[in-house]
Order: C-alpha cells, then structure tokens, then sequence
C-alpha cells in the first residue's frame, strides 16, 4: 500500500497561521465587538511580510521561515564581532 504524506512547509504554516488568526479576529469583531479589529493591525502587516519573504529567492531562511527570521538577521547584524573572535584564541 502507497502511503503519501504531504508536509506542509514552514512558510506555508505561518502563512496559514496569520491567515486564520485574521479571519478569526475579523468573524469575532463582526459579531460581537468593533474594537478586535485592532487585532488586523498585527496581523495583516505579518501576514504581508510572510507572503513577500515566502516568495524571496535569495535568503533561504526568510523563504523557509517568514517572519521569524527577520530578528535572525537583526540580531546578527548588531552583535558584537569581538566576541566571536577573541573566543577562540589562545
């Protein structure tokens, strides 16, 4: 028997994540509060910023995992570079 699993990428999970968390937000202010669609204001700026890094070439991490590599780059460009070196040395 041929089992076919079908795996879902990280981009494609996160995507589907702010995806559904925004139509959640919209259906709950709809129906019982105005004030949750603040919550669109997290949400679709993620969920632009996923679609954009998902559709990115040349930085394998921000295709693979959108929106949460972002502070991989941030916190590697404002490291400390003494730190790195000195290490090593003896």
């Amino acid at each position: 028997m041929l089992i076919r699993k079908n795996n879902i990428s990280g981009s494609g999970t996160i995507i589907l994540i702010l995806v559904m968390t925004s139509v959640l937000i919209s259906k709950i202010a709809y129906i019982h509060n105005n004030n949750w669609y603040w919550g669109l204001l997290v949400t679709l700026p993620l969920l632009l910023i996923a679609i954009v890094d998902a559709r990115h070439s040349k930085q394998a991490i921000l295709r693979n995992y959108p929106v949460i590599g972002h502070p991989r780059y941030f916190f590697e460009k404002t490291r400390r570079k003494d730190i790195g070196e000195d290490a090593f040395k003896e």
